[in-house]
């Protein structure tokens, strides 16, 4: 597996990971709120929060809110 398709697959599970956390909190919050509503809001936080895999020039780039530089992937 080379280290794009690495980092991408870290991208998926980090994103699927982020939407069961933001579901089960509004679970636990909102109880009262339609399931529908809290898939669209999990998924629109994570869709903010989730990292993401950049294509700079020849470079490749993990890109994520929680780090202060983009990583380099050669």
């Amino acid at each position: 597996m080379t280290r794009i398709t690495k980092n991408k697959v870290f991208c998926f599970i980090a994103f699927m990971v982020m939407f069961y956390i933001f579901y089960s909190l509004l679970n636990y919050f909102f109880y009262a709120l339609e399931a529908v509503y809290r898939a669209m809001i999990s998924g629109v936080l994570t869709a903010i929060f989730a990292p993401r895999v950049q294509k700079k020039g020849v470079d490749t780039q993990l890109i994520w809110i929680f780090l202060k530089k983009p990583i380099s992937i050669a």
